[in-house]
């Protein structure tokens, strides 16, 4: 069942698991299963790292690799499968589903194109942002200049400027 991009219950077999946010975010505060009460502790990213019962008993704990993957799930009494804000892990083909598409945590990289369609920005200014696969949206470029040194700009500068060129030859 889902509240807007929330996912807020879920039922299979005779199990029925609800989950409770934080106003106007994606970052886990409880879930309720078998009319019990379980916490989310979660990290600095709004991760979910460890899931306490009503007594402040650990049932759940993991270690993350750094793009998502479970490096270790040190106590596992009862299943979690909400990972980074928003996803939520799939048992069956191993990805994180996203809201519109399928995160893959052994690439670091959705398996799907951006909905919002970054990928016409990409063709729009020639520049490649985007590859089949998933987006790779790059925080930096390297331009060389005319002295053979190299300028780190961030990419969100480097569109505005092709995009406001553009509208000028226009």
């Amino acid at each position: 069942l889902w509240a807007d991009n929330h996912l807020i219950q879920e039922t299979r077999n005779n199990l029925k698991k609800t989950y409770v946010y934080e106003p106007h975010s994606f970052r886990p505060v409880a879930l309720v299963q078998d009319e019990q009460i379980y916490h989310y502790h979660l990290d600095h990213l709004g991760t979910p790292r460890e899931l306490t019962n009503a007594q402040v008993k650990i049932v759940w704990r993991v270690k993350y690799k750094t793009y998502g993957n479970v490096a270790l799930k040190e106590v596992k009494e009862i299943k979690n499968n909400l990972r980074f804000q928003g996803q939520y892990y799939d048992e069956e083909t191993g990805l994180h589903y996203n809201r519109h598409r399928y995160y893959n945590p052994d690439t670091g990289q959705f398996i799907n194109p951006d909905p919002i369609g970054l990928w016409v920005v990409s063709t729009i200014i020639n520049t490649r942002i985007i590859r089949r696969g998933g987006l790779i949206l790059l925080g930096y470029y390297v331009k060389n200049d005319s002295k053979d040194t190299k300028k780190f700009e961030v990419l969100g500068v480097r569109l505005r400027k092709q995009l406001n060129y553009r509208r000028q030859l226009q």
